[in-house]
C-alpha cells in the first residue's frame, strides 16, 4: 500500500504548486483542477484504507517489521541509521526505476508524433493516452508539469489534468514497490 504522503506531495506540496503555476499559470484551470484532483483523491483513498477492519493485514509482515525496527531505533548511531536506511530504499527502489526509465525511453523513441496528433484530438483518447504515458514514465511530480507542457498543445486541457493527477499517483515504479509491501498483489491488477 503506498504511503498516503505519495499523494499528498502532489496536490498540496507548495513546490508542485509553484511549479505548475510556472508551467500552465491559470490558463484552462490546469493549476486548480491538479490541486483540487489530489487532494480529493488523496483524502477518498486514504479515507478507504481508514474503513478496513485490520489495517495491518494490508501490509507484508516484512514491511511491517522495517517499519517497526526503524520507528524503535534510539538506540543505535543516527548515521549508522540513516545509511541503513537508505541502502534498503536503493534496494527497493533501484530496480523499478530502471524498468521504469528503460519503458519510457522506449516509448519516447518509438511513439510517432502523427499518432499523439490523433490521440491528442479526441476528449477520452486524450485523457486515457496521457494517464497511460503518466503511468509508464512515473516521473516527479515537480517536474512533470514541464514534461507535459510540451504535450499541451496536442492534448486536451482534461488531458493534461489527468496526466498531472494520475501520474504522481501510480506508475510502474509504483506496482513494483506495491508488490514489496502488499501481501495482496491481486488487488492492485
Amino acid at each position: 500500500m503506498p504511503s498516503p504522503s505519495c499523494w499528498r506531495h502532489q496536490s498540496l506540496n507548495p513546490i508542485t504548486i509553484v511549479v505548475t503555476y510556472q508551467a500552465f499559470g491559470f490558463s484552462d484551470g490546469i493549476l486548480f483542477w491538479r490541486v483540487l484532483g489530489g487532494f480529493l483523491i488523496a483524502n477518498l483513498v486514504g479515507w478507504l484504507f481508514s474503513r478496513h477492519n485490520r489495517p495491518e493485514d494490508l501490509l507484508t509482515p516484512r514491511f511491517q517489521d522495517s517499519c517497526n525496527v526503524n520507528s524503535h531505533a534510539r538506540e543505535q548511531d543516527r548515521g549508522v541509521q540513516a545509511l541503513r536506511m537508505f541502502g534498503a530504499e536503493m534496494n527497493a527502489m533501484l530496480p523499478a526505476l530502471v524498468i521504469g526509465c528503460a519503458v519510457a525511453g522506449f516509448i519516447q523513441v518509438a511513439v510517432s508524433r502523427d499518432l499523439l496528433l490523433t490521440l491528442g484530438q479526441n476528449p477520452v483518447w486524450s485523457v486515457l493516452a496521457l494517464m497511460g504515458l503518466a503511468f509508464v514514465i512515473g516521473i516527479c511530480s515537480t517536474v512533470d508539469a514541464f514534461f507535459v507542457l510540451s504535450l499541451g498543445s496536442m492534448f486536451t486541457p482534461g488531458a493534461v489534468v489527468a496526466f498531472l493527477v494520475f501520474g504522481p499517483m501510480i506508475d510502474i515504479k509504483m506496482l513494483a514497490l506495491l508488490r514489496t509491501t502488499s501481501p495482496h498483489r491481486h488487488s492492485f491488477f
